[in-house]
């Protein structure tokens, strides 16, 4: 307890103990020394022993198949990196470490300009969008067509990406943005400082060492140096005046495409790899394993033992069995399922319950037979 020298009053003082990342790794160390081997073992709290609806789980259990049968089906797996753990050897610098912005006035450049784009676009022919309106659009000319949408005017080409969110990740697109101009990139960046007092040396050096702090990539929303103009300007020079290619077709085989594109040919990889991964970490898994209410029976229900299609199972089915058992996958009691069938109160309660074992038992007949 300290007093505060401004208005006299007691005030309290905190620590705060931030936990590195060898402490936390021993901390799960040990306590997987001591951990129980199953994680129900973890709750003090027993399981009923005559459960409400214990004498239904062995009628019900084909309900899990019918969950199972009913998924979609999954993302294709693309990628192994959700099970590679992070890399964590570099510590990161701390907010107050931050370096403090440039306030340093610079060209703006942007490529391609007004007057280019209205060059590359000069084989195209434009109409009025609506009568008495400035805005045009393509009707004929210089133009590129792919599943319907237009991937180059002229000498511009556009991207058909669209923006993708997953979760809480969001991978951006390039959908109706230029991705290429005579060849080359569109230029969006802070060129050099203004002014004639100014290092634009030391300059570069403040905007780089900000741009690593911010996790941007190299030359990324950095001014340009008198170095790195003079090899832009070599680059541009490489394709100048060159004939622009066409697009290669989607259905091109990739060794050509490759070859299209100045790669080497695909050549296979004989070393054991890990399979590739999903975005979403539960993809990884190829099956789930549950044990039903009775665990005594030692029985486990996979769900890719068997593969049913959900048509053909419908199919052999009534529509009223399809209903129910598409009730009982949100349903919270046997009354909600009561209801779906036409039946109100305690007796929605009875005629669910009845409902959905007939229904359970013609659903494993037809997947018994399968």
């Amino acid at each position: 307890m300290r007093k505060d020298p401004n208005n006299g009053q007691r005030s309290r003082t905190y620590e705060i103990h931030v936990r590195t990342t060898a402490q936390h790794r021993a901390a799960v160390a040990a306590w997987r020394e001591h951990a129980p081997a199953n994680d129900s073992d973890i709750f003090t709290t027993s399981r009923s022993s005559s459960p409400r609806h214990a004498g239904l789980s062995d009628d019900l259990a084909v309900i899990l198949k019918w969950r199972a049968i009913s998924r979609p089906p999954a993302e294709p797996l693309r990628t192994n990196w959700s099970i590679i753990p992070a890399n964590d050897n570099f510590e990161e610098e701390e907010r107050d470490d931050e370096p403090a912005p440039p306030i340093v006035e610079c060209e703006h450049e942007i490529r391609p300009t007004v007057g280019a784009l209205m060059a590359a676009v000069k084989n195209v022919e434009l109409e009025p969008h609506r009568p008495g309106l400035i805005d045009r659009r393509p009707v004929g000319g210089d133009i590129e067509k792919r599943g319907g949408q237009i991937v180059r005017l002229g000498a511009l080409r556009f991207g058909i990406m669209p923006t993708v969110a997953d979760g809480t990740t969001t991978r951006p697109g390039n959908n109706r943005q230029i991705i290429s101009w005579r060849g080359k990139r569109p230029v969006d960046r802070f060129g050099r400082a203004k002014g004639a007092d100014l290092d634009e040396e030391e300059e570069f050096a403040k905007r780089q060492r900000l741009a690593n702090w911010l996790g941007c990539y190299a030359g990324e929303f950095i001014p340009q140096t008198a170095e790195s103009r003079r090899k832009a300007r070599e680059r541009a020079n490489r394709v100048k005046d060159r004939p622009l290619p066409a697009l290669p077709p989607t259905t091109m085989p990739l060794n050509e495409a490759r070859a299209f594109a100045g790669l080497p040919p695909v050549e296979q990889d004989p070393r054991p790899v890990l399979p590739t991964g999903s975005l979403d970490v539960g993809d990884i898994f190829s099956s789930w394993v549950a044990m039903p209410k009775k665990a005594n029976q030692g029985a486990t229900i996979r769900d890719d033992e068997h593969t049913f299609d959900r048509a053909e199972v419908v199919s052999k089915l009534p529509a009223q069995d399809v209903t129910v058992l598409d009730a009982a996958l949100t349903a919270r009691n046997m009354t909600d399922i009561g209801n779906v069938v036409g039946f109100a109160g305690k007796v929605a309660e009875r005629k669910g319950r009845q409902a959905l074992q007939e229904a359970c038992e013609r659903l494993s007949k037809i997947l018994s037979a399968a």
